[in-house]
């Protein structure tokens, strides 16, 4: 019994333990601080994540731990670059070097409504890596993945003299039961995100094969048009001539990626040359932090 559970040697199953632990140290790196402030539950719901993500990890790695033992040569190195090219390789880019770089930019990973997004505007993925550092780190998260899968198939290298016979029953329900954890959005990549970078990357992935194969892809919030209160009658400017105002709105960036001073107090490639003698907008009060609801409040003028 046991064996047919934790297969000859259990202790072959802590070598399939790095993705996992990588995950951890990325975000020890990236949101130590983040992490410490969760309340009890949220350390408990990211304690869960680790075992989804070591559930996740386990039987690829076992599998490419086991293919060593395979007589062919041909067949094994076959058998190991494509395990290594359509699965380890991918995930291992975006999990790790691709969820550094999103958590650079927007401050948080992608997980399961961003990558959502994300391939609905996919025409502007390029754009995007244009402005963050163009086709050099596109290259340095590749390598960034090439390197993570070098660790782990050298893992399951080192792993593969304690690997014998059939499929530990375990590495097969820690597999499936990480499936139905992501399949059924019991992790958490949305709020807290409360979660390794790789769950939250393969939750993004699940949730979005999960609503294309049960027809919901195509399923938007709708925004009901209403009537805006009227302006008072006696509403007038104290000037003869009223200005000419040009409001320059924008949505989605940071505070420290444009600015609306006036130059040179403030530089913005994109305001200077169109508004070059604008007046700043120092403070600002949103009535909603959400961009669907706020987007509703401007066009219609509806408090949310």
């Amino acid at each position: 019994m046991r064996r047919l559970l934790v297969g000859d040697d259990p202790r072959a199953l802590l070598f399939f333990l790095g993705p996992t632990a990588l995950g951890l140290l990325v975000d020890l790196v990236l949101r130590a601080r983040a992490l410490a402030g969760y309340a009890l539950q949220g350390k408990a719901i990211y304690g869960s994540s680790l075992l989804v993500s070591a559930g996740f990890w386990i039987l690829p790695l076992w599998t490419a731990a086991r293919l060593h033992s395979v007589q062919s040569r041909s067949v094994r190195q076959g058998a190991l670059a494509a395990l290594a090219g359509l699965w380890i390789l991918p995930l291992a880019t975006f999990c790790y070097g691709g969820q550094v770089l999103y958590h650079r930019v927007f401050a948080s990973y992608m997980g399961r409504d961003t990558l959502r997004l994300g391939i609905a505007l996919r025409g502007t993925v390029g754009g995007w890596f244009d402005a963050w550092g163009g086709p050099w780190l596109m290259a340095a998260m590749l390598a960034g993945g090439a390197l993570v899968t070098w660790g782990a198939l050298r893992s399951a290298r080192a792993a593969s003299s304690r690997v014998r016979g059939g499929v530990p029953a375990i590495a097969v329900v820690v597999f499936a039961g990480a499936l139905v954890c992501f399949w059924s959005d019991n992790v958490d990549s949305r709020f807290l995100q409360a979660a390794t970078p790789d769950a939250c990357f393969v939750h993004g992935c699940v949730h979005a094969l999960r609503m294309a194969i049960t027809g919901q892809w195509h399923r938007r919030q709708g925004v009901s048009l209403r009537t805006p209160a009227a302006l008072p009658s006696d509403l007038a400017t104290a000037r003869k001539r009223p200005p000419d105002v040009l409001l320059v709105m924008t949505e989605s960036v940071r505070a420290d990626a444009m600015c609306s001073d006036p130059p040179p107090g403030c530089r913005d490639p994109y305001l200077d040359e169109s508004v070059g003698d604008r007046l700043a907008l120092g403070r600002t009060t949103s009535q909603t932090p959400n961009t669907f609801s706020a987007s509703v409040l401007l066009w219609t003028g509806v408090a949310p």
